[in-house]
Parts: structure tokens; C-alpha cells; sequence
């Protein structure tokens, strides 16, 4: 489990049967983690705009 990819489908793994054993639980984690991945969308988009203007 030291390669982020191997930690990323272990993770979604997990998160999949939290979310099938407890729905109640699973619901608002995977709602603050999507989130997370939505707010980080902006963040990678700009990098590029960003770079380019320190050139």
C-alpha cells in the first residue's frame, strides 16, 4: 500500500463498502470528498494559466 495508486483503489474499495454496509455513514463522506475533488478542479485549471504567466 506505499504506491498512490495501489492507496487509491484500496481507498475507493473502502469507501464502497462503507457506502453499501452503511449508507448513513458513507453518504456524507463521500459527499465531503467529492467536495474536495470538485473544489481542487479550479485549482488544477489555473496551474497551467498560471505558469504561463510567470514565463
Amino acid at each position: 500500500m506505499s504506491c498512490p495508486f495501489c492507496t487509491q483503489a484500496w481507498m475507493a474499495d473502502g469507501l464502497v463498502g462503507t457506502y453499501a454496509a452503511a449508507p448513513g455513514a458513507g453518504r456524507p463522506v463521500c459527499a465531503g470528498l467529492s467536495a474536495v475533488v470538485v473544489s481542487d478542479w479550479p485549482q488544477h485549471a489555473w496551474s497551467p494559466t498560471a505558469q504561463k504567466a510567470e514565463e
